[in-house]
């Protein structure tokens, strides 16, 4: 079981449940995904504006500061988890923080007697990497006419 508090590269990390996410974090979530497609982004950032979310926010201590590096919102309906945003700060990825933040909200949602759903943008090859290398896979696929420009993160 993932523990909310746990050491890692010589520093200690922590998970904490916020009311919101670090603004300065969710900020340049929103700038990054929006660059991939800001008309879909904006859809689903719509869609999800009214329901209450849960946030959990990863931490790491040095000497007496606790720094954000990163979170996750899940919105919570009758079935499922869903993990509308997660976020780690761009000097922290590839560090497996994220599947650490991931696996923690993933045995939260067990022990709610609930399932973990994910979203990402088609052309979020980084968020579908993550997920598939955390056991998340496609159920379902929203077609629709190709726009004029490709969407890739950059």
């Amino acid at each position: 079981m993932h523990e909310s508090k746990f050491e890692d590269f010589g520093l200690t990390f922590e998970i904490l449940e916020k009311d919101k996410p670090p603004s300065v974090l969710q900020k340049k979530f929103n700038n990054e995904i929006g660059k991939i497609d800001t008309v879909l982004f904006s859809y689903y950032q719509n869609i999800v504006k009214d329901y209450d979310s849960k946030h959990y926010v990863l931490t790491y201590k040095a000497s007496d500061n606790i720094n954000d590096i990163g979170y996750a919102r899940i919105v919570i309906d009758e079935f499922y988890w869903n993990l509308y945003e997660i976020f780690i700060e761009y000097d922290f990825r590839e560090l497996g923080l994220g599947t650490q933040l991931f696996e923690y909200i993933n045995n939260q949602s067990k022990s709610s007697k609930s399932e973990i759903r994910t979203y990402a943008l088609p052309s979020d090859r980084q968020a579908k990497n993550f997920y598939e290398s955390n056991s998340i896979t496609a159920k379902l696929l929203i077609m629709e006419r190709k726009r004029e420009h490709n969407r890739y993160r950059p």
